[in-house]
């Protein structure tokens, strides 16, 4: 939406949102980029994650490396 500047806002809060967004690119103030759903650290808060979903989760979210989780 925000690159296209498509799409249907409903409410003004959205659409100030959306159009600050937009105005902002262009003067590189903010960068839009594209992540995999499997890095995206929000799931793991809204729903249940387990096996290495939840080792890559626990890791980003407390900074650790892999190497550090050792045998657990």
């Amino acid at each position: 939406m925000i690159l296209t500047g498509g799409g249907i806002v409903r409410t003004k809060h959205m659409r100030s949102r959306k159009y600050l967004v937009m105005e902002s690119l262009p003067e590189q103030r903010v960068t839009i980029k594209y992540i995999h759903t499997s890095e995206m650290l929000a799931d793991g808060l809204t729903k249940p994650i387990e096996g290495k979903d939840f080792d890559y989760f626990v890791n980003k979210l407390l900074g650790c490396d892999k190497k550090s989780t050792g045998g657990r």
